[in-house]
């Protein structure tokens, strides 16, 4: 997880891109090939692995230079990164995060999070939020718990797949 020092750095005084809050849950969903390629998208890489500059060179490209905190995503990804965390400027543990691929692609809330951790309180929470389904059909789900996202970056295409930010919900404790 990043230090507080940096988050306040890369937050610069601004709306912060996300912030680690307790009982909150951030949910993304895209659509992907495979579980591969989705694990491949959440994996972290660290710079003692074999590749890594050339990942880092090829996630930095110049097109993105003048995109928000870009810089700082540059000095913090010197030693690991992952491209859900660059597309998003999410930095996070492993340890909170849920993501999955489906066989099937579904628009309904409820049955795409139905296998995540929490569904019997996390489903009636997005369904209130932001209604029974969504405007497209999706067959993958992200979500990130502990965290409350705020980015500027609402969705991701590249590569062959596309991500996108559905919103957050506070899960209150009983």
């Amino acid at each position: 997880m990043p230090t507080k020092e940096f988050l306040d750095k890369y937050n610069n005084g601004k709306t912060p891109l996300y912030c680690e809050k307790e009982n909150y849950v951030a949910m993304w969903v895209g659509n992907f090939e495979s579980s591969e390629i989705l694990d491949e998208y959440m994996d972290t890489k660290f710079s003692d692995e074999r590749g890594f500059a050339k990942h880092l060179k090829d996630l930095f490209v110049p097109e993105n230079a003048n995109r928000p905190f870009e810089n700082d995503l540059k000095q913090f990804f010197d030693e690991f990164y992952n491209v859900f965390e660059y597309d998003f400027g999410v930095v996070s543990d492993d340890d909170f995060i849920e993501a999955e691929v489906f066989p099937q692609k579904s628009n309904r809330i409820g049955t795409l999070l139905l296998p995540f951790s929490f569904s019997e309180q996390i489903i009636p929470l997005f369904e209130e939020k932001f209604g029974l389904t969504l405007d497209e059909e999706y067959n993958t789900v992200i979500l990130l718990y502990n965290l409350e996202y705020h980015g500027q970056v609402t969705q991701a295409e590249h590569d062959g797949l596309s991500v996108k930010f559905v919103g957050n919900v506070y899960v209150p404790q009983p």
